[in-house]
Formats: structure tokens, C-alpha cells, sequence
């Protein structure tokens, strides 16, 4: 489920309401459907998408990667979430009436209001749409085709994004203590990513549970410390909340 931020400017901005929670069938990574069984509003569990029908549906959808369409963006744009290609199986489209897509940024801490647009792909052009509705979660967009589309910022707009640090430990038969670190924007599907990552890399990891609680992560350099003292692999990274980035520190 969408990971509800920790930030206090964001508990008075406008929330997002509670709808239906409704667990998909994965058919493969990324890729869902779910029966929705009648008119109303329902939030898929995996992915935060919000789906409003007037009817009962089959939705099936995936979740890609913006670099695939990222030819489309130029200079001007630049992702607010995540891009989704959304079906609605052996019925009309019109029976999807509103998509709302999870977003990860900080909404009150631009001197001006964000801007938000939707990147729609079809047939290899891009069309930008107008949304209907933003909140502290999601944006909100009237269906207009079934296509690639995703949120969007103009990308001279400074933005912060709500996000997690999820570490993990790892011990060798030498007793060295080295830490995985990693930051991502606080929704479930980046941390499941991690957490995939984390099962494939065939080491054994322990997961570290901290108090609940984010950051905010801005598109720059971060460093880390430790205490005790240790050696940071890499010792500077970039940062772009879009990727996942780890961090090493190895104890001895």
C-alpha cells in the first residue's frame, strides 16, 4: 500500500480519501490485474494507483520505466510518479472513468504551487494533459485513452520528495559488519524493488527496523556517516529519487 507520509507540512495540506483497498493478481513483475466488482473508488494494495468505474471491471496494468518514454519529456518535464500502461479487459475504456497516481512530493515546500500535467504516449507521440485534482498522495486525471501515461512537473519547478532509508545487514565469516543503505521515495513498489533486489543478490541480509519516520530527499549529493567509524562504498552519490541507490559501510 502507498506509504502515507511522515511530513508535518503535508498532514495540513489537502489529504487523499480512504478508498477500497483492493490486492491485484500479479501476472509478473510489474504487471497486475484486479476484478473490481462493481461502481465506486478503489486503491490497488501494490501499487497505490486509484481506479473510479462506473461498472464492474477487469483492470489490468503495468508499471514501466520512464526511460522508455523519457524522449517525450525533452527539457521541459520531468516524472511527478510512476508511468503505467492500464487496460480495462472486454469492456469500453469509458468504464474507467478517473485514474489517481500516487506522487512522492512534497507539496508545501515550493514557494509556488506545483504544476501538475499528464504524459500521455500513444502510437509514438506524446500528448500533456490537464489534471482534475492534486493532493498530499496523488494526482488526479479524467481518462481520456488507454496508453502509457504517468504524472509530470515542469522541470524548472524545485522540488523535495518524501522518502525512506531502508537499511539492511550483512556479516561475513571474517565478522565484518557491512551495512546496505538505501534511499527511495516512500511507495510501496520502490521499496518492494529494494526488497527484491535485496532476495536475488543470494547474501544474507537482516533487515534493520528503525522508528517510523522519512526524510525528504532532494535531487543533489548526499554523504553518509558512520559511528563507529567505517568504510563508506561509495563515499559521495547523486541522488535522483526515480533510482534506487545503496550505499555500503563496512564495520570491522
Amino acid at each position: 500500500m502507498l506509504i502515507k507520509s511522515h511530513c508535518e507540512k503535508c498532514k495540513a495540506a489537502q489529504q487523499s480519501p480512504e478508498y477500497e483497498k483492493v490486492t491485484p493478481r500479479n501476472n509478473s513483475k510489474w504487471s497486475f490485474e484486479v476484478q473490481l466488482e462493481g461502481e465506486g473508488t478503489y486503491e490497488c494494495s501494490a501499487t497505490g494507483l486509484v481506479f473510479e468505474v462506473s461498472e464492474q471491471a477487469l483492470v489490468r496494468y503495468s508499471v514501466l520505466s520512464w526511460s522508455e518514454s523519457s524522449e517525450f519529456l525533452e527539457d521541459s518535464w520531468r516524472p511527478a510518479g510512476s508511468i503505467n500502461d492500464v487496460d480495462v479487459v472486454n469492456k469500453d475504456s469509458s468504464v474507467l472513468k478517473f485514474i489517481h497516481f500516487p506522487h512522492s512530493l512534497c507539496l508545501t515546500e515550493p514557494e509556488h504551487e506545483l504544476s501538475f500535467s499528464v504524459l500521455l504516449v500513444k502510437g509514438g507521440y506524446a500528448n500533456i494533459e490537464s489534471t482534475v485534482d492534486v493532493t498530499a498522495s496523488h494526482v488526479k486525471w479524467r481518462l481520456s485513452s488507454l496508453s502509457p501515461v504517468g504524472p509530470i512537473i515542469p522541470s524548472h519547478q524545485h522540488v523535495k520528495h518524501h522518502g525512506v532509508v531502508l537499511v539492511y545487514k550483512e556479516q561475513d565469516h571474517q565478522e565484518q559488519f557491512c551495512f546496505h543503505v538505501f534511499l527511495a521515495s516512500n511507495h510501496e513498489s520502490e521499496i518492494q524493488a529494494i526488497e527484491e533486489q535485496v532476495l536475488s543478490s543470494g547474501k544474507k541480509l537482516i533487515k534493520i527496523y528503525k522508528s517510523a519516520g522519512g526524510c525528504r530527499l532532494e535531487e543533489k549529493y548526499y554523504q553518509l556517516k558512520s559511528e563507529p567509524e567505517g568504510k563508506i562504498i561509495p563515499s559521495v552519490c547523486v541522488v535522483n529519487p526515480f533510482n534506487l541507490l545503496c550505499m555500503y559501510i563496512i564495520l570491522q
